[in-house]
């Protein structure tokens, strides 16, 4: 046995004062001769022997009583519930919620300032001797590496946390929390949960993991949200910047751009104003594009806001839409007749690469100097550039022909986009006519897989079996589908598409739509090489012919896109090209689409990691954060992918613009990164009661309310001690005194 307070044993010593009383008080008497007592001598020695040994029981009682009392006030630890060492000591682990719904405000403070408020009221209440570990905890989590038993470590390690802007889930963070307690030898394990407990909180494998770390800890949950389960959030989240599908971003020319809100809470929102801006790290560089407002966004409707912007500069531009308007000082300042509750999905950033012109590269392979017209390239070249010779060289669309046998010496890392425009894949396919050469298929091959897109037409010069052999899975495998014989449509009986089955959503996706889709059901197709479609195919029928034969298709291939078009680019096959509103539309939503392809990878969501190969990979590399701050990146190292050095950025737990820098210089155009919250976090702002939560994991583990005062820790610490059974028994003997202290009382 072991005690708690071990001072107060010296109340023992109070167990010889009934003893004392006992025999202070006992009777004294001077013996008296009496003869015609003697016949009772007999009977009164049989009675003091009686009432000595109640006596003796009742002093006993006492005696007991006091043993008892002093015991229960050094709070005794009896057994395999005490602990080892210094048995008072306790091994904490706290597991804090990082996500950003902890940041919106419940009175005077954040869900978040309180769950560090109550992390150090923890730490304060620990015993001597205690040990602590922290894990803080969002879709992912990370253990602050201190001394465990150094207490004001742990201290300055809560006080330093910050929100991130990334999901919760507790499963990840509940599994550190497991290791943690193996890094502990003490029998008395508490684990600490600071959260506010949104549903998406245990929807991994939060609960399992409770059920397994309740028999090795006692689990302590402490809910940082409002007590008043009736308050409803207010939050408007800010989805998305689009630009027009009809045209490339580009430097000089002013574009609408579209910003999406969403009013992911119960209740209106009114007077939602937002800004867009470009550049805004660079103060110098900063330029504010415009505002815009949403009058008002019911619960879970979004409203597009629209806003005019020219990109003035070529180069990646970083787009950044914020719910708020500038004041003066440069601070942003929401205009929400209502409040926004968490800010933490109120920015959101865009990495747009904006190109001086888009250049395109059309292959012809059935060229006609003498009549254009007739030529493979003419109706998609004028469909690229719609202006006259004399504007061609200002237009931000720029397109370049050559014939087949030109390829081969082309510079294709200069385009954006090639054209195949009905081009033989083998020299023996058509006498007399250029085909491709292995090493053009390799130049296209390698453009494509480096972020380029590549655009195939078909026609009476694509014969099946060569692509199939040269281009298709079993060559450069560029093509999304291997191709069947070409289909004929009966004369009288045009093939066409079909726009309600045009994948949705795509880059065709408008085509479903007025004013595209009427003009695109009325096209003829008189011929089509059909896909030959098998499971585990990795292409995608983008569009379809009414006969279900798939008219566009497209594969991801490397950081770019090939797109095969299974009817001519020109009106041999079909009458598309004379429908300007459905051929034209078609042309330039491909054309933006794969011309976008090469900034797709500066776009993540917070928590995902950023990759670069440095063309210097023997250089020091630093990054630079949203927040200014700069940190030294490892060396290069190559990534089983491709085999290339490559540099990784983990840490990006906090929303915004990211720099990959070479160490000591500032490079406005070294690569740049953006990245945006994980609105998964604001999708769902319900919060979990404690019936909601012990029915999730299964049993009820103990809980407790932020802010308010209780002594539940207290409470279940002291259910390792004896004290209350102890307290007990004491009340027991007490009223077993009492008792027989009335019982020795009555006259014999």
């Amino acid at each position: 046995m072991s005690f708690l307070a071990p001072m107060l044993l010296a109340g023992l010593a109070a167990v010889g004062l009934p003893i004392a009383l006992h025999f202070l008080f006992k009777a004294w008497y001077r013996p008296l001769p009496w003869a015609a007592m003697d016949f009772l001598r007999k009977s009164l020695e049989q009675t003091t022997r009686r009432i000595k040994f109640r006596e003796l029981i009742l002093l006993l009682l006492r005696c007991a009583c006091l043993v008892l009392l002093a015991i229960a006030l050094a709070r005794p630890i009896i057994g395999w519930l005490a602990g080892t060492g210094e048995n008072e000591s306790i091994d904490a682990v706290l597991v804090i919620d990082t996500s950003y719904s902890l940041g919106a405000k419940d009175g005077n403070s954040t869900r978040f300032e309180k769950a560090r408020q109550e992390a150090l009221a923890v730490i304060d209440d620990l015993p001597n001797n205690s040990t602590v570990q922290v894990i803080s905890c969002s879709d992912r989590a990370t253990v602050h590496k201190f001394t465990p038993s150094n207490l004001d470590q742990a201290r300055n390690v809560v006080r330093g946390l910050t929100l991130t802007s990334q999901a919760s889930d507790l499963g990840p963070g509940l599994t550190e929390a497991e290791a943690a307690l193996d890094r502990v030898q003490g029998a008395n394990k508490e684990i600490h949960i600071f959260s506010d407990f949104q549903r998406n909180t245990m929807e991994g494998g939060a609960a399992a993991k409770m059920n397994d770390l309740k028999a090795r800890a006692r689990l302590i949950l402490t809910r940082c949200v409002d007590p008043s389960a009736e308050r409803q959030l207010r939050n408007v989240t800010v989805l998305d910047i689009k630009f027009p599908d009809s045209i490339p971003p580009h430097a000089g020319t002013r574009l609408p751009f579209t910003v999406l809100l969403k009013n992911t809470g119960k209740v209106p929102v009114l007077n939602v104003a937002v800004t867009l801006s470009v550049d805004g790290r660079n103060k110098q560089n900063e330029q504010l594009i415009d505002t815009g407002l949403a009058p008002e966004i019911a619960p879970g409707a979004t409203f597009p806001v629209t806003m005019t912007a020219s990109l003035p500069r070529a180069g990646f531009r970083l787009l950044t839409a914020t719910i708020g308007v500038p004041k003066t000082d440069g601070v942003q300042q929401a205009t929400i007749s209502q409040p926004d509750d968490i800010p933490g999905d109120n920015r959101f950033d865009k990495l747009v690469l904006v190109r001086q012109a888009i250049r395109v590269l059309i292959v012809d392979g059935r060229p006609d100097p003498r009549e254009p017209k007739d030529s493979a390239s003419h109706f998609v070249r004028n469909a690229i550039v719609p202006v006259s010779a004399g504007q061609r060289d200002e237009y931000f669309l720029r397109a370049n022909t050559i014939t087949t046998d030109q390829l081969v010496n082309e510079k294709l890392a200069d385009y954006q986009v090639v054209v195949l425009a009905n081009v033989p894949a083998n020299a023996d396919d058509k006498n007399g006519i250029a085909s491709l050469e292995k090493k053009s298929i390799d130049q296209l091959k390698q453009f494509v897989a480096n972020g380029g897109g590549l655009i195939i037409g078909a026609g009476d010069f694509v014969i099946t079996e060569s692509y199939n052999r040269e281009l298709g899975a079993a060559g450069a495998n560029l093509l999304p589908f291997n191709l069947d014989k070409p289909l004929k449509a009966k004369e009288d009986a045009p093939f066409h598409p079909s726009p309600d089955r045009i994948e949705n959503p795509s880059f065709l996706g408008r085509m479903r739509f007025e004013p595209f889709s009427s003009t695109f059901a009325e096209v003829d197709v008189a011929s089509v090489i059909p896909a030959k479609e098998q499971p585990g195919d990795t292409g995608r029928a983008i569009a379809r012919l009414d006969n279900n034969a798939v008219l566009v298709s497209s594969k991801i291939v490397g950081l770019g896109e090939v797109v095969f078009i299974h009817t001519s680019l020109d009106t041999t096959w079909t009458n598309w090209p004379a429908k300007a509103t459905a051929y034209v539309g078609s042309v330039l939503f491909t054309l933006t689409h794969l011309s976008g392809k090469a900034d797709a990878g500066g776009n993540v969501v917070s928590g995902a990691k950023l990759t670069w190969v440095p063309k210097e990979s023997t250089r020091d590399y630093e990054v630079q954060k949203p927040d200014g701050t700069r940190s030294k990146l490892p060396q290069a190292t190559a990534l089983e992918a491709d085999g290339k050095p490559t540099l990784v950025v983990s840490d990006t737990s906090v929303a915004g613009e990211y720099q990959i820098q070479v160490q000591g210089l500032n490079d406005e155009e070294a690569p740049r990164f953006a990245v945006v919250p994980d609105l998964r976090e604001s999708e769902l702002l319900d919060t979990m009661n404690d019936a909601d939560l012990a029915a999730k994991v299964g049993f009820a583990p103990f809980f407790r309310q932020a802010g308010m005062k209780n002594d539940l820790v207290e409470n279940i610490r002291n259910q390792r001690e004896w004290t209350v059974p102890i307290l007990v028994a004491l009340f027991l003997f007490v009223l077993m005194e009492g008792a027989w202290a009335w019982y020795c009382g009555r006259a014999v």
